[in-house]
């Protein structure tokens, strides 16, 4: 049968992360016809051969290998090409679904002018974890990325929120591809999630929390991590950059309304 909904997750060495996605999948499955299509980032030590192994008993699931390391969104982007279905979910390997967490999104997403959904993000200990933001200024994102938490609050009703972590994102594949064009190039990590919500905003469309839906993310981010920790970190300095080409990209204009 032909899915309604495509989960597509990047892999670059979390094979066993990927697993434990694919579990709570099978356990929390959508109570619609889905399909699993993971993206190899050409990961080290043939993880897509691994993971291919791994699923080659599911119909349903499916393996894409790339010859380099094109990035989240450009690699996002493969599986997008791949999948089958119009409703496209974006979910990293450490995230794990939850009872209903699909079904609760696809709700909010069948409203009016919503772009993009995306649920509630917690702990194994049921704490919340930021996963939706305001719109970033230079130093409150410097700020972010080098001192890590900030206070989490939990929304208590469907949220519209300025952009959302690309940790688990939900929407239409027309919508993607066709009014949003897509994750923008430039960037190969980071601030890729940002942009994509700024956009949908600026095509008049809403960027809904929901927190009916949650998810387990794993606590050890690429982000948030202290100063000296994330000095003598390679993401570090790949943030900076794709904030830099952010900041020049909107260099001079108003945020969109957030309604």
């Amino acid at each position: 049968m032909t899915p309604e909904i495509s989960i597509i997750t990047v892999n670059f060495g979390s094979a066993e992360k990927v697993k434990a996605l694919w579990k709570s999948l099978q356990q929390f499955p959508p109570h619609k016809e889905w399909e699993f299509i993971v993206v190899d980032n050409h990961s080290a030590r043939n993880e897509g051969s691994e993971l291919a192994t791994f699923l080659k008993d599911f119909e349903n699931a499916h393996v894409i290998t790339l010859s380099r390391n094109t990035g989240f969104g450009v690699g996002n982007e493969e599986g997008i090409k791949f999948a089958k279905s119009e409703i496209i979910a974006i979910v990293n390997p450490d995230i794990e679904v939850q009872s209903g967490t699909f079904d609760e999104l696809l709700k909010e997403l069948k409203t009016e002018k919503v772009g993009i959904v995306t649920p509630i993000m917690q702990t194994r200990d049921g704490a919340s974890l930021p996963n939706t933001w305001n719109f970033p200024s230079p130093f409150g994102l410097l700020s972010r990325r080098l001192f890590g938490k900030k206070e989490v609050v939990t929304a208590q009703k469907t949220t519209p929120v300025a952009w959302a972590q690309g940790s688990f994102l939900m929407m239409r594949k027309s919508f993607f591809t066709e009014t949003l064009k897509g994750f923008d190039h430039r960037y190969f990590l980071f601030l890729e999630d940002t942009d994509l919500c700024r956009r949908t905003w600026e095509a008049g469309h809403r960027v809904l929390q929901v927190p009916n839906a949650k998810a387990f993310h794993g606590d050890k981010r690429l982000s948030g991590k202290g100063i000296w920790q994330s000095l003598k970190k390679k993401t570090f300095w790949i943030h900076i950059l794709s904030a830099l080409k952010y900041f020049w990209k909107y260099r001079g204009k108003s945020h969109p309304e957030i309604f």
